[in-house]
Order: structure tokens, then sequence, then C-alpha cells
């Protein structure tokens, strides 16, 4: 059986490297509300810190560029 859910989730998780690592962490302590389930919220936060570093990249590239962020 192949569910495309889990797969696509594996593969988010295996582009995770030291970098978002400490993106996360730093970012942790800065969070302005109660955490209710911290390892859920790791979780998360590793899971989107992929999207978010790639993304900052590319807008500060844009911008360096002079192409629109």
């Amino acid at each position: 059986v192949f569910d495309f859910r889990e797969n696509s989730l594996q593969a988010v998780f295996a582009k995770i490297e030291n970098e978002h690592i400490i993106y996360v962490l730093e970012h942790y302590n800065e969070v302005p509300y109660r955490i209710r389930n911290p390892k859920q919220y790791l979780r998360t936060a590793l899971y989107n810190s992929v999207f978010e570093i790639n993304n900052a990249a590319a807008n500060l590239y844009s911008a360096t560029e002079g192409g629109r962020p």
C-alpha cells in the first residue's frame, strides 16, 4: 500500500540538517505563548523549518539579484 502523505513526510524529514535544528531551537524560547505539547511543537517546527529556510534563502537571492522577493 502506497501512502503518499507518509512518504512525503519522510522525504521532508530526510532533508533536515543541522541548520534546521539550530533554527528551531533558537526560536523555541522566543515563542510568546505557552507551548502545551513541546514534542508536537518541535516536530511541526522542524517540518516547517525545511520550507522556511529554503524560502528565506530564495528570497534573499531574489532580492540581491534585483528580482522580486
